[in-house]
C-alpha cells in the first residue's frame, strides 16, 4: 500500500468524508474543499507522525503541504529513511 493509500484510507475511516470514495484522488483539493477542520488535522498529524514514524515540524503545517494528498504524501516521504 502507497503512502497515498494510506493517507486515503485514513481520511475516509476518520475524517468525516461524505463524498465517494472514487473522488478522492492524490490531487483532489482537501483544503480548498474543506475536507479539514483544524482539529481534524491535528488528528491526521498524530496519525502520520504514529503510522510513518516520522516528526512533522511547526514550519511544515503550512497549507502547501496539506493541500492534497498527493502533497502529504510528498511531506511524509521526504521524512521517511531513504
Amino acid at each position: 500500500m502507497t503512502t497515498a493509500d494510506k493517507l486515503r484510507r485514513y481520511i475516509t475511516a476518520e475524517v468525516v468524508w461524505t463524498g465517494p470514495v472514487s473522488d478522492l484522488t492524490d490531487d483532489y483539493p482537501l483544503l480548498d474543499n474543506e475536507v479539514f477542520d483544524s482539529m481534524a488535522l491535528m488528528q491526521m498529524l498524530a496519525f502520520i507522525e504514529e503510522e510513518f514514524d516520522v516528526e512533522i515540524d511547526d514550519v511544515e503545517l503550512t497549507p502547501r503541504h496539506w493541500r492534497t494528498i498527493a502533497d502529504i504524501a510528498a511531506l511524509v516521504e521526504s521524512k521517511l529513511p531513504s
